[in-house]
């Protein structure tokens, strides 16, 4: 096509869901000859710009947010605080409208920015880009603001004003796509405006995740054993991701009438197993900044569950590199050393980890979260279910699943992991996704809406 595409989202080449779904569509358009630029935050990796006032978790962005969302302290009055937003807009602008004149892009892709609550003012500064410059764009909303619960109400009348005015905005220009059927409805009835829905995607075409030169090493750096059984969490590690409940199901299978019938066996992926082998889980996401306190109590409850688990994300990068004379594995070095997924998460978009593990074809153990129900469920995947029920410890604000929807998930996932047929019911997972979400259904998107 020849067309040259500016990328833009806080922050690019992470192992987060956005990050990820941001490369897909990078890899599908240099396959359909278009020109890829990307624009993100300071905590990006392999952009070609750098725009220092994206990023959501610096002081100042961060006090905008809690002053719009939580409590006005920090400001006398509301027009005080719109009055900062409106220069942190300015400077964005004033950097994107550099970029443009540089790049000269032909359209602009932008995931979150008009729809998220976490950076309000980064909307008004493309908004400002889009309105001077009539750029077509795509603006993908993986989340919106008033889906979390952080977001869900303003502290002033000026906060509201803005978010139904920028977030999302109204603009010819514009093309919205959302990522499942309830946020497409949602946005239509909220502000009238239509969007077409881009489900998360993955190359089914590439060559399968194996054991290699670099990867070989992987078990002996986590203090893992050929023979043990390893379940992994490759979410970022933040509340809606329910990682407390990965542990509970962990500690649920490390009794001992389940390890009595998993050791001294054959696994379905032809692993054996002994009496010395162990149920371990591999946490490999990150935690964010504001993140931090949830991941400090993780780790004191799985210390406290008495459990093999092992905090990963250090050492799990996008592509593997090395840091200080330590390796660090890509995410799909974790699958590889994997003998199943669990994905918890009470809250997602879609789902990155379900399609990377129908990908690997490992089994999955899930929270059936809402848009799951609605969007992935009914085209027939196999999947083992955590059920849709929670409440929350007062205490400590984890999550708590009923005791019998953690019995029962892990008597079917034992029953499965010494299934002969599992590898069968694997691939027809794989099979699905690839007819669901591959990289052609992606494509064939993307150039219905590319212009010539």
């Amino acid at each position: 096509m020849g067309l040259k595409v500016l990328i833009s989202h806080y922050r690019i080449g992470r192992t987060d869901g956005v990050s990820l779904e941001i490369q897909k569509r990078v890899d599908v358009l240099k396959h359909l000859g278009c020109d890829v630029v990307l624009a993100g935050g300071p905590v990006s990796s392999g952009v070609d710009y750098i725009i220092d006032d994206l990023e959501f978790d610096s002081l100042e962005i961060n006090r905008i947010k809690k002053n719009a969302f939580t409590r006005l302290t920090d400001y006398p009055s509301g027009s005080e605080l719109l009055s900062h937003i409106n220069r942190v807009a300015e400077r964005i602008y004033h950097k994107l409208k550099k970029i443009a004149e540089l790049e000269n892009p032909d359209v602009l892709m932008i995931h979150n920015i008009l729809s998220h609550g976490r950076h309000i003012a980064a909307a008004k500064g493309y908004y400002y880009l889009i309105r001077e410059t009539g750029l077509q764009t795509l603006s993908t909303h993986h989340d919106f603001y008033w889906e979390r619960p952080e977001f869900i109400e303003a502290t002033c009348p000026e906060i509201t004003d803005y978010l139904q005015k920028y977030v999302p905005i109204k603009h010819e220009a514009v093309q919205h796509a959302v990522i499942n059927s309830i946020a497409k409805r949602n946005l239509s009835e909220r502000s009238g405006m239509e969007s077409i829905i881009i489900p998360d995607t993955f190359d089914f075409n590439q060559t399968p995740w194996v054991e290699d030169y670099f990867s070989s090493s992987f078990l002996e750096d986590f203090n893992l054993q050929n023979h043990d059984i390893i379940f992994i969490q490759a979410t970022r590690i933040v509340e809606r991701k329910n990682v407390e409940s990965a542990i509970d199901l962990i500690k649920e299978l490390s009794g001992r009438s389940y390890m009595e019938r998993l050791q001294d066996k054959t696994l379905y992926n032809g692993k054996k197993t002994d009496k010395s082998s162990r149920v371990v889980l591999l946490v490999a996401g990150y935690a964010e900044e504001d993140s931090i306190p949830y991941f400090e109590r993780l780790k004191e409850y799985a210390a406290e569950s008495g459990i093999e688990v092992r905090f990963i994300g250090a050492r799990v990068g996008v592509e593997r590199s090395f840091s200080g004379g330590k390796k660090i594995y890509s995410l799909w070095d974790c699958y590889v050393f994997s003998d199943a997924v669990v994905y918890p998460s009470i809250i997602e978009g879609w789902g990155n980890q379900f399609i990377e593990a129908v990908f690997a074809r490992l089994p999955v153990v899930l929270f059936e979260y809402h848009v799951f129900k609605t969007d992935i469920a009914p085209l027939g995947f196999n999947y083992i279910s955590l059920g849709d029920r929670f409440n929350r410890n007062p205490e400590n604000r984890f999550v708590e699943l009923p005791g019998d929807a953690l019995q029962d998930a892990a008597e079917k996932i034992t029953d499965f992991l010494l299934n002969p047929s599992a590898e069968k019911l694997m691939e027809e997972n794989f099979v699905l996704g690839k007819k669901n979400n591959s990289y052609e259904h992606l494509e064939m998107i993307l150039k219905g809406w590319l212009p010539g």
